[in-house]
């Protein structure tokens, strides 16, 4: 005898109550995923097949560098800095950047952060902006500072701010040690 009603689409996902899926179209694979985001590189930021696949172009300052607006020394430098920020920020449970402003984890280290750990942070925290300042008048320390906090920071593209940048991450190159690679014009 035969079954009442439509026969069953072939091929189509079903969820495990026997009916199909009305989320098997939008079921992507990470490698689809991962070419909409090439491709968007590519045609936002004028990237090469190569560079938009480099973890590098996920960041203004990471694509700076692949363009050849920085160096490694200095991408190298600011992912340091950013490291040390990112540091001092759970240390005094402030708020993170934006890459990870949408997760609903608190930014805490630990209840008992000891006073020799916090002390350790902040030295590098202060040394760390003390080589970006590097012994310049105080509007010029604000200004790198700002273009630090807006393009690696904050990840905000502002060409304007490209040359004050530079200075302060070769300030931050000589900190690190990194200084002794090539330099970017």
């Amino acid at each position: 005898m035969a079954r009442a009603g439509r026969k069953r689409k072939i091929g189509v996902l079903r969820e495990k109550n026997g009916k199909p899926s009305r989320a098997g179209k939008r079921i992507t694979t990470e490698q689809e995923n991962m070419r909409a985001a090439v491709e968007y590189r590519q045609s936002v930021f004028g990237l090469s097949p190569k560079d938009a696949m480099d973890q590098k172009a996920s960041t203004v300052h990471g694509r700076l560098c692949l363009q050849g607006a920085i160096s490694q020394a200095q991408w190298q430098a600011a992912e340091n800095w950013l490291d040390i920020v990112n540091a001092m920020s759970a240390a005094l449970q402030s708020p993170r950047g934006f890459k990870t402003a949408g997760s609903c984890t608190p930014m805490t280290i630990s209840e008992e952060l000891e006073a020799a750990k916090y002390q350790a942070i902040k030295d590098a925290y202060d040394k760390a902006n003390d080589a970006i300042e590097d012994h310049a008048p105080v509007e010029e320390c604000k200004a790198r500072l700002i273009a630090m906090r807006t393009i690696v920071i904050e990840g905000v593209d502002q060409p304007s701010m490209h040359g004050t940048l530079r200075t302060a991450l070769n300030g931050l190159a000589k900190h690190f040690g990194l200084e002794s690679r090539s330099k970017a014009a």
